[in-house]
Parts: structure tokens; C-alpha cells; sequence
């Protein structure tokens, strides 16, 4: 299986070996020789925010500085957009829906009944992924700079 893959540098190192990585926050998906002149990257430019930092494996023990690839499973990402996104949308509908029918349509039970099932599908949404979170997670792959090994 393929992953998808994103160069980081480690910026720091904890106690039991793991690396807080940091990404660039590129705009634009660079597919195209338009890259970074096109809507997506202008978008992306104008919603630029600080980078993220992950707390990922580093089987390679390496130091601060160091440049490496991480990567991620097509089917994490996937995983991840559906609990983060659709679950939450489908309790608001569900939520909407059964408020609709058990109050004969008033507006408040209706807005109401959204409100509960966004707020349910939000919170087995987060439980649900802090049980996947290492299935879910990015792994180190290798150092990059000239290392081709891979974990």
C-alpha cells in the first residue's frame, strides 16, 4: 500500500524517544505546474496558520534538526475525515429529524434536536479517535538528506 508522505523536521525530543515533528505548511497541492498560482493555493495562502507539530515513533533515534518523511496510511486519512466530519453532520440530521417528529415540526425542538445529535456525533467522534489514535497516526519512514533506510 502506498502512503502518503510529507517531509517534517524534528524539533524536539522527549525523554522516551519520541520526536514532536513540525511540517511545512505548503499551499497548494503542487499536482500541476501551476502550483502555487492557482484558487487552492491562493486559499491556502490566505488561510496560512502557524505550523503543526506531532508527536510521532522515532525508531531511528534521531536529534533535533534532523530532516525526515512522514507517512500516512490512505486509509487514516479517510478514517479520520469520516469521524471528523460526516459523523457529526449525520447526528445533526439524525438530531434534526427525530426532533421534527416528536414535536410536529416546531422550529425550537427542531433546531434542538440538531443541536443534540451534533453535540453526540462530535463527542463519539472524539472518543472514537483517541482509541485509534496510533492506527490513525503518522509514522516516521526515514531520514532524508542521503539515509535511504526505512523503518
Amino acid at each position: 500500500m502506498k502512503l502518503l508522505e510529507e517531509p517534517a523536521v524534528i524539533v524536539a525530543v522527549d525523554d522516551d524517544g519520541a520526536a514532536w515533528v513540525e511540517s511545512a505548511n505548503d499551499a497548494g497541492c503542487g499536482g500541476c505546474s501551476a502550483s502555487g498560482h492557482c484558487g487552492t493555493a491562493l486559499l491556502g495562502q490566505a488561510l496560512r496558520r502557524a505550523p503543526r507539530r506531532l508527536r510521532v515513533d522515532n525508531p531511528g533515534r534521531f536529534d533535533v534538526g534532523t530532516r525526515v518523511t512522514l507517512g500516512l496510511a490512505p486509509r487514516a486519512l479517510v478514517l479520520g475525515a469520516i469521524y471528523t466530519y460526516l459523523v457529526p453532520v449525520l447526528g445533526l440530521l439524525l438530531g434534526a429529524a427525530a426532533g421534527s417528529a416528536l414535536s410536529g415540526g416546531v422550529e425550537l425542538w427542531v433546531a434542538a434536536g440538531g443541536v443534540c445529535g451534533l453535540t453526540a456525533g462530535l463527542i463519539w467522534a472524539r472518543r472514537r479517535l483517541r482509541r485509534q489514535h496510533v492506527a490513525l497516526a503518522p509514522t516516521m519512514l526515514r531520514r532524508d538528506g542521503g539515509a535511504t533506510t526505512t523503518w
